[in-house]
């Protein structure tokens, strides 16, 4: 594998943005050169990798229900890599589609709404969780599930002064990279709301620990304090669009 390849699999833009989660970090190293297997001594398709990894995140499901979570884990891992996979091929093989996109949002959406419900609820069966909890983080999800793309983007009207304070908020959201890559306290606070938030940073990395060494109630607060920085970050978010639609309006 050459350096044109691994440029063409990862270029500049991606690499910049995935640099940013923890656990894709790592994983971006390994990726190119399993892209460069697949990609010479198979005829798999993009969509199908996609297929694959959306499958092995299903199931992750049942095995976290019957606490296997080891394999569970194993699976969501490799979700997670198989998702960095199929892009690189996409790139490299020029096999770019709208159902390859599609797919990608379907996968981020199971991940968000039912991967930690299920720890969730596995903990539940196992009288470890209150019933009223769960039910709030389902909720929780479903909503951060419906306004997600939603609070990606904001829209700054051209009369709007940037400063170093009001930049810091505005540099939360995930579209508003050339704000945070001239507000350094923007970048940092954007950085540990989505690595806690995302697929792809420590959350799943620190849930893995935790469960597998079987330190229920450690995890039983991770999982609290992951919901709440998602209240916080949606809620933040929504008032932050809710005030400049209403300032500019006014």
């Amino acid at each position: 594998m050459d350096k044109n390849f691994k440029k063409i699999a990862r270029p500049p833009h991606i690499i910049n943005e995935q640099n940013q989660y923890l656990l894709f970090f790592f994983m971006m190293k390994l990726s190119p050169y399993f892209t460069f297997l697949i990609s010479r001594y198979t005829n798999l398709k993009p969509n199908t990798v996609s297929f694959i990894s959306i499958f092995f995140l299903l199931i992750s499901f049942p095995l976290i229900i019957y606490k296997y979570y080891f394999f569970a884990f194993l699976l969501l891992f490799l979700n997670l890599f198989l998702d960095n996979i199929d892009g690189e091929l996409a790139r490299v093989n020029n096999q770019s589609s709208k159902l390859g996109e599609f797919l990608e949002k379907i996968n981020s959406d199971i991940f968000y709404i039912f991967f930690y419900n299920f720890i969730c609820l596995s903990f539940y069966i196992e009288n470890m969780f209150e019933l009223n909890y769960l039910i709030l983080f389902i909720i929780l999800s479903l909503v951060y599930f419906y306004i997600r793309q939603k609070i990606s983007h904001i829209y700054i009207p051209d009369n709007f002064n940037i400063n170093s304070l009001n930049g810091i908020f505005l540099g939360l959201f995930k579209y508003s990279r050339d704000i945070r890559n001239n507000n350094l306290k923007s970048k940092i606070i954007y950085l540990f709301f989505w690595n806690i938030i995302a697929s792809g940073g420590v959350s799943e990395i620190i849930l893995a620990i935790l469960i597998l060494s079987k330190n229920y109630e450690l995890t039983i607060s991770y999982i609290f304090f992951y919901n709440i920085i998602v209240f916080i970050y949606m809620v933040t978010l929504l008032f932050i669009k809710i005030f400049l639609r209403f300032t500019y309006k006014s």
